[in-house]
């Protein structure tokens, strides 16, 4: 997934933009997790709802690991930020610090030349040993 098998854990890790655009973004999160220090935190920043999509090559693919809180098209910002926390965050053994909802600009396609979307910028901290 890109991130290095061993390294001295840092006190910050953070995840901007990349879990809705990841082949294995629960691999991505996973590890990212293990590169926390005991008391770190890590950062995950995503537009909610999620909507996982994957450009290769030119075209789209579907992702190896599906998100379980992807499944919740058409649910509201805080119903999904709720969902991302529960199924998929907490999940990791990391406790919720802070939560900031941010606009996250987006560039467009043929149907609007950029889209407005609601960031979550999610803090998580890594319990000390």
């Amino acid at each position: 997934v890109g991130l290095p098998a061993q390294t001295t854990p840092f006190d910050v890790v953070t995840l901007l933009h990349v879990i809705d655009r990841a082949r294995r973004p629960l691999t991505l999160l996973e590890r990212a997790r293990a590169l926390v220090a005991p008391g770190g935190l890590l950062v995950v920043a995503t537009p909610l709802p999620l909507s996982t999509h994957l450009h290769v090559a030119g075209g789209t693919v579907d992702a190896e690991e599906v998100l379980p809180a992807d499944d919740d098209a058409g649910a509201s910002w805080e119903q999904s930020l709720s969902s991302l926390v529960a199924r998929v965050l907490l999940p990791l053994g990391l406790t919720v610090e802070r939560v900031a909802r941010a606009p996250y600009l987006s560039r467009g396609d043929a149907n609007a030349p950029i889209y407005s979307l609601d960031d979550a910028i999610v803090v998580l901290r890594r319990p000390r040993a």
